[in-house]
């Protein structure tokens, strides 16, 4: 598993600022379930910042130091609201039972091999209430992208009120063999006065396909009850490049 991103989270809430669609769905989820939550793959709370604003008793897990001294940070004034638990989601034993566990924005894909991810279903099933719910979101694997071996791929420019601006160009190369993608991301730096300032982060994803990410869940204690296709609930269509897995703990 990628467990660095120490540049990475100095700029992630500017980088995906954009992204707001998602947090939106997993409130939703959240209303429409029970609490306590379990979110894995927490980051620097750009979902469970909204969920706990809703009011929902949340707990937060990530592998990350830097990315949850980020959201340590946001938490300092509010001591109450701070269930936030660096660990793996393979091991993790937090000694509580939850209702919904949320796994966003592709935090599962960072697991390499099938051992990781039937480790991770299973410690997630066990930190389940009986007949509690699982919702995960990944990628659709692009059959386009994938066809090209190594695709470029640029986020939106962000402009920050100190008067920077954040560019990031993503170089991804893919393993068809092993499932992989390894991405090299540039974070560009540009300051007001024109100075450019490049970081460089590397990081891995192990691609998951539709029916191979159902399989996982059966064997490890799931009942599948919907593939969506987008954060609107639309049915899954391979082209809208989302994947979101809703399924129940069974015995």
């Amino acid at each position: 598993m990628d467990e660095g991103y120490e540049v990475l989270a100095a700029f992630y809430d500017h980088i995906y600022a954009f992204r707001t669609q998602d947090a939106d769905f997993y409130v939703t989820m959240a209303r429409e379930g029970k609490a306590p939550i379990l979110e894995a793959g927490c980051g620097t709370g750009r979902i469970t910042l909204p969920l706990i604003e809703a009011g929902y008793e949340i707990h937060g897990l990530d592998a990350s130091p830097a990315m949850l001294r980020v959201l340590r940070q946001k938490l300092a004034n509010r001591p109450e609201l701070s269930c936030i638990h660096e660990g793996d989601m393979r091991t993790f034993d937090l000694g509580k039972k939850f209702a919904q566990v949320f796994v966003p924005f592709r935090a599962f894909l960072h697991l390499d091999t099938i051992d990781d991810q039937i480790s991770a279903l299973r410690n997630f099933h066990q930190h389940l209430l009986a007949d509690g719910r699982l919702i995960l979101d990944i990628f659709a694997p692009s059959y386009r992208l994938m066809s090209s071996d190594r695709v470029q791929t640029p986020l939106p420019a962000q402009h920050l009120a100190d008067g920077r601006m954040i560019t990031v160009l993503d170089h991804a190369t893919y393993s068809h063999r092993d499932q992989r993608v390894d991405v090299e991301r540039h974070l560009d730096t540009v300051f007001p006065d024109g100075t450019l300032k490049r970081s460089i982060e590397h990081f891995h994803l192990r691609y998951i396909f539709r029916y191979e990410m159902e399989l996982l869940l059966r064997q490890s204690g799931f009942q599948l009850e919907a593939v969506y296709g987008d954060f609107d609930r639309r049915s899954y269509d391979y082209h809208s490049g989302e994947m979101i897995f809703i399924a129940r703990s069974v015995a």
